[in-house]
């Protein structure tokens, strides 16, 4: 893990950030399956326990139409780096989370250590969200391994803040096969 806790350090990420939403926000196909996993009602939240409740990224319920036709306007690079221009300044802290490999194994111990990571944060009150962006494009993925000697897998933004609704998720026992005694 690395982190970046002071100001420079914060900013430091900056441009990494940047160019990845500048990549990510100008490909269609990126903004498809975002609002693909984007659930713009309480009630379909609920229902499919999947995707981001639009409540959990500070928006109203609108309707998946009109939610959509929203967003659509709203996803543009220069909007979002602005937005994200003012999240930096108002950081406590990130945490960028390394592996040695890119295998199954060690994609399921990171998930383990960031799964602590992210009960012990909620327990001392430490609000946390995933800023993967730079983690998710190959070109400066790549940049960051360089620099931190390691394959960057999670960026975490890390500080005190109010909390934000949850995103709803499916049950476990949609996920438990039960096998049958004979």
């Amino acid at each position: 893990m690395h982190l970046f806790s002071k100001d420079e350090g914060i900013q430091s990420l900056k441009p990494y950030i940047f160019q990845a939403i500048s990549k990510q926000y100008s490909d269609r196909k990126f903004i498809h399956e975002l609002l693909h996993w984007m659930r713009f009602r309480k009630r379909e939240a609920i229902l499919l326990g999947d995707g981001l409740w639009s409540r959990t990224m500070g928006l109203p319920d609108f309707g998946k139409g009109l939610g959509k036709f929203i967003m659509k306007t709203l996803l543009k690079p220069g909007r979002e780096r602005k937005r994200w221009d003012s999240l930096l300044k108002h950081s406590g802290g990130f945490i960028l989370f390394l592996t040695d490999t890119e295998s199954a194994e060690t994609m399921i111990r990171l998930g383990r250590t960031f799964q602590r990571f992210g009960l012990t944060a909620t327990s001392l009150n430490l609000s946390h969200s995933h800023v993967n962006m730079p983690c998710e494009v190959r070109e400066i993925r790549h940049e960051l391994r360089k620099i931190y000697h390691g394959s960057p897998m999670l960026l975490i933004r890390l500080g005190y803040g109010k909390s934000m609704p949850y995103s709803y998720r499916r049950n476990l026992k949609h996920f438990i096969l039960k096998q049958e005694r004979k």
